[in-house]
């Protein structure tokens, strides 16, 4: 990293020092935005050369919105399976990963942020956490984003079980009550933006960036819970019911 993009990093982080400090000493409502600048020593053109507004420094990143060529892409997705003979479906889950993965990635805290000061990155991090508790606006409008996100794709993936079939989800049970399209692309997309969401929050208690290697490993932790749950249970049959 060179001086000019540390420089740039620094006063970043010192921004967000200064207002989630604020924010947690008096509250989010009493801090005003040229208090923050004032506080970090910087104008407020120079604050929004980083965050669009007082509640994005508070909250931090947000996931970004599925524009249309990203629709596009997901919705014609049609990657091939391995040379190992793997499912063309679970070739599919796979790239889906990566690809909303990535954009996950490329929008959280840089590496080169929290390698400037680790400690102080982290503590950031912690802060955002207990303001967006004390604060269920910002934490409902954090999700209100995901919630976006989720619908978006959700249209995505139903476009792209409709043109291959090959991609949809087929009940492990042959008795049992089969999903509907848009539901098949409900519990796909469910279980994407829950690790997204469950990476984002082991990323802010560490004080570490959201990264494609987290977003795997938290998939491939909660696979295990799920084929838990899959195996330990037993789907009523289609026309059976339980009183």
């Amino acid at each position: 990293m060179g001086l000019r993009e540390r420089k740039r990093q620094a006063t970043r982080l010192c921004i967000e020092d200064t207002a989630t400090r604020l924010f947690l000493e008096h509250s989010f409502d009493q801090v005003t935005l040229d208090e923050i600048c004032a506080d970090a020593g910087v104008s407020r053109r120079t604050f929004f050369n980083y965050f669009s507004s007082k509640d994005h420094v508070a909250t931090g990143s947000l996931p970004p919105p599925l524009d249309e060529p990203a629709f596009e892409y997901v919705a014609k997705l049609n990657p091939q399976p391995d040379a190992a003979g793997g499912a063309q479906r679970d070739a599919f889950f796979a790239e889906l990963l990566n690809f909303t993965g990535s954009l996950r990635a490329k929008h959280s805290a840089t590496e080169e942020i929290c390698a400037l000061n680790p400690e102080l990155s982290k503590a950031v991090a912690q802060r955002r956490a207990k303001i967006m508790l004390h604060n269920p606006t910002l934490a409902a409008a954090k999700l209100g984003t995901y919630e976006q996100l989720r619908s978006r794709l959700r249209d995505a993936v139903a476009s792209n079980l409709k043109a291959y079939p090959n991609h949809r989800v087929t009940p492990a049970d042959p008795g049992a009550e089969p999903l509907s399209l848009d539901d098949q692309a409900l519990c796909i997309v469910s279980a994407i933006t829950s690790a997204l969401w469950t990476s984002s929050i082991l990323a802010t208690q560490e004080g570490r960036p959201v990264t494609l290697n987290r977003i795997h490993a938290t998939t491939a932790a909660l696979a295990q819970v799920y084929r838990g749950c899959a195996s330990s249970s037993t789907p009523p049959r289609k026309g059976h019911h339980t009183p």
